[in-house]
């Protein structure tokens, strides 16, 4: 029978910025998944008939995702989103678009740089927990991944249940919070930013997000559990 080995404070420390990190390194990680890649971009033309609402074929849709996804990794301000048509090229959103876009581009690099932040945290917790704790650590970083999954995994839950009940009131009170003027009120049937993503798309975005945070979780979990077991040194006090 293994004997404990209790927590001093600076362990107890790092286990709580494990656990603070870890949801926002995830959370923002499957943001930047979900915004820099093709994938949802591609499902949405297709589930809500894209091509069908805005008039643009396959390959300037195809053309309209690259730039946006361009748009949130480079140093651009501004958003100039062009598509040809009848040989001609052509800008598609208007000055409050473009405004709006800066906004949002400030709103997702700013989650991109928490993303770099929590991923820092969660090393060197990591890396000095070992250091001070050696393979005692295991067991304190299996907790802390517990703790920190049941606190993010009732707070995606929560989201999820109000996305599905009332998504349109959510997704207003988000944009309320997140931006401090009113360029995102924009008008559905003209303003080519809604026609290419409408609220549904938004919802859908949402979902793969809470789902691929959820999937990391048990990875993260199965993966300090399975480490705790195999190289673990027995069971620490509380």
């Amino acid at each position: 029978m293994t004997t404990g080995k209790p927590l001093d404070l600076r362990a107890r420390l790092l286990v709580a910025a494990f656990a603070a990190a870890l949801p926002v390194l995830l959370i923002a990680g499957s943001v930047r998944v979900i915004s820099t890649t093709a994938t949802l971009y591609d499902y949405g033309w297709w589930r809500y008939d894209i091509s069908g609402r805005t008039g643009l074929p396959a390959d300037q849709l195809d053309r309209v995702s690259l730039q946006f996804r361009d748009y949130f990794t480079n140093d651009a301000e501004l958003l100039d989103l062009e598509v040809v048509a009848g040989g001609r090229t052509e800008t598609l959103l208007t000055e409050r678009e473009v405004r709006h876009m800066r906004d949002v581009k400030v709103l997702i690099r700013n989650v991109f740089l928490a993303e770099w932040i929590a991923a820092a945290v969660v090393i060197g917790s990591i890396l000095l927990g070992f250091a001070w704790l050696k393979s005692w650590f295991w067991r304190a970083l299996r907790a802390g991944t517990r703790y920190s999954a049941y606190a993010t995994l009732a707070a995606v839950a929560v989201i999820a249940v109000a996305a599905i009940v009332d998504f349109d009131g959510a997704f207003t009170l988000f944009h309320r919070i997140s931006f401090r003027n009113d360029l995102w009120q924009l008008n559905p049937y003209e303003d080519y930013l809604l026609l290419l993503f409408p609220e549904s798309f938004f919802f859908d975005a949402t979902m793969a997000i809470a789902i691929m945070t959820t999937l990391e979780f048990a990875a993260v979990w199965l993966g300090t559990s399975w480490f705790e077991r195999k190289f673990g040194a027995g069971r620490l006090a509380a």
